[in-house]
């Protein structure tokens, strides 16, 4: 499929630049939605990790966050144009190497986001995933994600060893939320939400497809493959089947195919204008496969490094036009893990699609403070009687668990 060059980017790499530390405003003037706006950066460290021993993937340090965008005298309307994750020293000023990265996560309460949207559809408590390979996301000009200014976001910042044993060092994450004003703006954004995909492989032989009941081979393509969670005992859909999507890579080359069209649960036809990919080191690449039309729709090659174990770049997707999903469409995962370790391994394979919202209706400033006042679910909430201070941080943290 050929795409327009000036409408398409796919970018594998990762800049280096100054930036405010500690919990901090900048702004940073560019173009946006068609003419000159004041782009502010909210930038968090998250708390310092020391690093003491070796950590697999979701198995080291790990703290989460809650803060806000900006404590406005009124809720107003924000939108959310970029999200960037540097590992960093403790003093949060020098940069340090990415590998110590194991995820950069921002959520949501969704059901709050719901109401205070007026949505109908349903969506993942997660804006942002940022890990190994892609360390910033920056959509196209003129579009973003929707959010008032008083509701709290929550970081999870993880990390992770696979290099160094016997490293101590202390770490933490510098993470920035690029945003820009509604009210600041001359023309319209076009709206944004997240869906997730991501494959699952069944734990046993009478598991075939997630969420699905009656699976027909021609249409929905071939089982999933059978292969071992790395902890636990997967999930279970609604239909009793079991899965794991954080699964076992033993050595050498294997493709693994997972059927995604529940977990996307599309809510109607519309375009992608951005796709970032987690995977985990040993990955070779990922591809959006459309059954009903037998084609590859977005293809992302992963690439490790000459030494030790990681990823340096997984591609992305950032296009303007967008690339079409139809909600009557089946669509399946496919990724290949190169694992040449000689060891068993740990894998994942998720995309995050970001898509236009086409039920999207602005919320007036007015609509914001009548729903904020008049729903009682909201109203109990305690971001709602005052807005969180713009420092009002509230971190929380555990200790590593062990494999």
């Amino acid at each position: 499929m050929l795409l327009s060059p000036l409408s398409i980017l796919v970018i594998n790499r990762f800049q280096h630049r100054s930036l405010l530390f500690g919990i901090s405003l900048g702004l940073l003037g560019v173009v946006a939605a068609g003419s000159p706006v004041e782009v502010t950066e909210r930038v968090i460290l998250a708390p310092v990790f020391e690093i003491k021993d070796t950590y697999r993937s979701m198995m080291g340090p790990s703290a989460t966050q809650d803060f806000v965008l900006a404590a406005t005298e009124k809720p107003e309307l924000l939108w959310i144009v970029g999200f960037k994750a540097e590992m960093v020293d403790a003093k949060g000023r020098e940069v340090r190497s990415q590998e110590f990265m194991c995820h950069s996560n921002l959520d949501v309460d969704i059901s709050a986001y719901r109401r205070v949207f007026d949505w109908r559809k349903n969506s993942s408590r997660r804006l942002f995933t940022l890990s190994q390979g892609q360390y910033e996301i920056n959509f196209p000009e003129g579009f973003g994600i929707p959010m008032v200014s008083w509701q709290p976001l929550r970081l999870n910042s993880q990390v992770l060893n696979l290099n160094h044993p016997g490293l101590r060092t202390k770490v933490r994450h510098r993470i920035t939320v690029s945003y820009v004003r509604d009210a600041d703006l001359k023309r319209e954004m076009t709206p944004l939400f997240m869906k997730a995909a991501q494959a699952m492989v069944a734990l046993d032989e009478d598991s075939t497809h997630w969420g699905t009941a009656r699976p027909d081979e021609e249409e929905h393509g071939e089982s999933c493959m059978i292969g071992t969670a790395v902890r636990g005992d997967g999930r279970e859909d609604k239909f009793g089947q079991r899965f794991s999507g954080h699964w076992v890579v033993p050595p050498g080359e294997h493709e693994y195919r997972a059927l995604v069209t529940r977990w996307l649960n599309l809510p109607f036809d519309t375009t992608a204008h951005y796709i970032a990919v987690h995977l985990h080191p040993f990955a070779q690449w990922i591809q959006l496969y459309d059954l009903t039309e037998d084609r590859v729709v977005f293809h992302a090659d992963a690439t490790n490094p000459l030494r030790g174990i990681g990823l340096d770049h997984v591609e992305f997707l950032a296009d303007a036009e967008g690339l079409n999903l139809n909600r009557r469409h089946q669509y399946q995962i496919r990724t290949r893990y190169h694992n040449t370790s000689g060891v068993d391994q740990d894998s994942m394979a998720v995309m995050f699609f970001y898509i236009k919202d086409q039920e999207f209706k602005k919320p007036t400033s007015q609509e914001l403070a009548s729903r904020l006042h008049y729903d009682s679910n909201l109203r109990d909430l305690e971001w709602v009687k005052k807005p969180m201070g713009i420092d009002d941080v509230i971190q929380r943290g555990r200790s590593p668990a062990r494999m």
